[in-house]
């Protein structure tokens, strides 16, 4: 009998089928909630790449400052202000 941190192992007792069923299904259940855990960070981090590559184009397209066309005579524009 080999003897493990959390203490010498014991035999198993029998388990039933519904017992049997239980686990399995709790195991499944964990591995495809780690699964879709993994999906939702890694979508996360794609969101994020693509929101700052498509502010990155759109700076660059509009000149920087975000599209806006000064309008006083102070910031470049035509009227008084």
């Amino acid at each position: 009998m080999a003897i493990s941190p959390a203490g010498p192992k014991l035999p198993r007792v029998p388990e039933s089928v519904s017992e049997k069923y239980a686990r399995q299904t709790r195991t499944a259940a964990v591995f495809v909630a780690w699964c879709v855990g993994i999906v939702m960070v890694l979508s996360l981090v794609g969101v994020i790449i693509t929101a700052v590559t498509l502010s990155k184009i759109n700076s660059d397209l509009t000149g920087g400052n975000g599209g806006s066309v000064p309008t006083c005579q102070s910031q470049g524009g035509t009227l008084p202000c």
